[in-house]
């Protein structure tokens, strides 16, 4: 019985040394894994904040081309009230 035990050890030693290694090298890949996932939610962040960024950025823009757009046509209805004026031609005001 001791040399059927003596056999044993060495198989299971094998053993769970090929169990080890299975569980190490599954280690191993989800940690790259999980590297590589977390490279790719830090560019995905970086992009989300420059896309984020440049719509405030549009959004300013509009805003400003908005309000010139609104001065420049309050420029020209005064400007034609004050001709139309100068023609003797009633102005409706219709603001």
């Amino acid at each position: 019985m001791n040399e059927e035990s003596a056999h044993q050890e060495p198989d299971n030693l094998v053993q769970w040394l090929k169990n080890n290694k299975k569980l190490l090298e599954e280690l191993r890949k989800l940690e790259e894994e999980e590297k590589e996932l977390m490279a790719e939610k830090l560019n995905l962040m970086e992009v989300q904040e420059k896309l984020s960024s440049r719509i405030t950025e549009e959004i300013n823009v509009r805003r400003q081309r908005v309000e010139a757009l609104r001065k420049e046509i309050e420029d020209l209805k005064s400007r034609c009230e004050e001709l139309a004026t100068l023609l003797g031609i009633p102005v409706n005001k219709s603001d």
